[in-house]
């Protein structure tokens, strides 16, 4: 039986991939309650209603200027996790809803429990691509940066993040709903304790 050491690369790599997929899967269960979006996605609707840019034009733009913040102050943060990320994240979401596609609708019950297990598997696969310490989303990075730079908790300047950017975006015309404000405010938390139990039992 083929057994990986701890801290090489290839276990970690191994982490990023694992972690991007179970993100993938929370998000797709986190949509199909169909109670809200995530606070990124609610901003950038909100830009592509105020603009008239499509929603992936808007998200690409604010990608690329996160980015270049990112790469100014948490370069640290820059590498194979961040390419992952961005390339295989949303096809892995695609092909989970093209899962559900064949499930009846559900009751507002099942959206409940939907919304609420997707928001914990959302911060589980955070915490894992983000423990392996091979880069982050631009988007994800921003607390990080935040937090070394203020020397504050991660999840406070998580926290903090997720509700400007779902305040935004409402003001400018985003959808959200109870799970985007749900998102906003225990993301941070939920990412916070799942990367010390991680970080405790694999690394």
């Amino acid at each position: 039986m083929l057994k990986i050491q701890k801290n090489t690369t290839i276990y970690r790599v191994i982490f990023v991939i694992s972690g991007v997929i179970i993100i993938a899967f929370g998000i797709s269960l986190f949509v199909r309650s169909g109670l809200g979006t995530d606070p990124f996605t609610c901003l950038n609707m909100g830009i592509s209603s105020l603009t008239g840019f499509s929603f992936g034009t808007c998200q690409l733009v604010m990608n690329l200027i996160l980015f270049i913040f990112q790469l100014i102050f948490g370069r640290k943060d820059v590498g194979m996790g961040t390419l992952i990320n961005a390339v295989f994240i949303g096809y892995l979401v695609d092909f989970f809803d093209f899962l559900y596609s064949f499930l009846p609708r559900q009751s507002f019950v099942e959206q409940i429990l939907l919304m609420i297990i997707g928001l914990i598997v959302i911060g589980y696969g955070v915490a894992m691509y983000m423990e392996a310490n091979m880069g982050v989303s631009p988007y994800d990075s921003l607390g990080v940066i935040l937090s070394d730079k203020l020397n504050k908790k991660y999840s406070i300047m998580r926290m903090v993040q997720d509700i400007t950017s779902v305040v935004i975006g409402f003001f400018l015309g985003g959808t959200f709903g109870i799970a985007t404000v749900l998102m906003a405010f225990l993301l941070g938390y939920i990412i916070s304790h799942y990367r010390e139990k991680i970080h405790a039992k694999f690394f």
